[in-house]
């Protein structure tokens, strides 16, 4: 599989909406679409500069990022990449995932060899 079709797999599987909720009533759906709505109204914040290069105004303070684990997963960072499965970088660590995967079954611990 040549990288343009792993890409194009990938990008199509982030980008095909998610299915409801199972049960979600709906005060939840409301919830859902108001939040989805927000961002719309607001373009997504395409417009406005990167996250990354704002957060450099920003006083220099310890920071902590958390985030829930889920059993059997890894979290990797992709500088520069933000949210872009196409950026070079994020593309090239999905196919290096999706390599050692096709070889070893797993993802591996998620830290580049």
């Amino acid at each position: 599989m040549t990288l343009r079709l792993k890409i194009n797999a990938i990008v199509s599987l982030l980008t095909d909406p998610a299915p409801e909720p199972e049960g979600a009533g709906p005060d939840a759906l409301v919830d859902r679409y108001r939040v989805q709505s927000h961002y719309l109204l607001q373009r997504c914040w395409l417009d406005a500069p990167p996250l990354p290069d704002r957060l450099a105004t920003l006083p220099q303070v310890p920071t902590l990022l958390l985030h829930a684990r889920i059993p059997h997963s890894w979290l990797r960072w992709i500088d520069g990449a933000g949210h872009d499965p196409a950026h070079p970088a994020m593309a090239a660590a999905m196919v290096a995932a999706l390599d050692h995967y096709a070889l070893h079954g797993d993802f591996g611990d998620g830290l580049p060899r």
